[in-house]
C-alpha cells in the first residue's frame, strides 16, 4: 500500500509537482502531478493526476462542451460550491464533488465546474 499525505482540494496545500486530488472517491491526497505542459482547463485526460493542481479529470461528456467529447476525460477547476464562483465555460456551474450526504466530513462545499445535471 502507498502511504499519501492528506490535502485539502481548494487550497491545493500539497508540495510543488503535486496536485490535491481524490485517489479512492473519498479521500484527498497529494500525488505527483504527471500532466507537463498539458492538463490545463478544457485538456484531455487519461489519468487522474493528468491535469494541473486545481483541476480534476473528469468524464467528458459531463464536464462541457467545450471539451474533446471523444476524449477519456477533460480537466475542469475545483470549486467551493459555497461561494459559487464563476466557471470557464458558459454550459457549467459549480456542482458538489459528491453526491449529497456522501462528502467526507470537512469537504462538504468541495465542487467541480461540471454541466449541472
Amino acid at each position: 500500500n502507498f502511504c499519501f499525505p492528506a490535502c485539502d482540494p481548494l487550497l491545493q496545500d500539497c508540495p510543488i509537482d503535486h496536485l490535491c486530488i481524490t485517489i479512492n472517491s473519498t479521500d484527498f491526497s497529494c500525488i505527483l502531478d504527471a500532466s507537463g505542459p498539458a492538463g490545463q482547463v478544457n485538456d484531455p485526460c487519461e489519468f487522474i493526476n493528468a491535469c494541473d493542481p486545481g483541476l480534476a479529470c473528469l468524464n467528458a461528456p459531463g464536464a462541457t462542451s467545450a471539451c474533446d467529447q471523444n476524449a477519456p476525460g477533460c480537466c475542469q477547476p475545483l470549486c467551493d460550491s459555497n461561494k459559487m464562483p464563476p466557471c470557464p465555460n458558459p454550459d457549467q456551474s459549480c456542482v458538489p464533488y459528491f453526491p449529497e450526504g456522501e462528502a467526507p466530513p470537512g469537504h462538504e462545499n468541495v465542487g467541480i465546474c461540471a454541466i449541472p445535471p
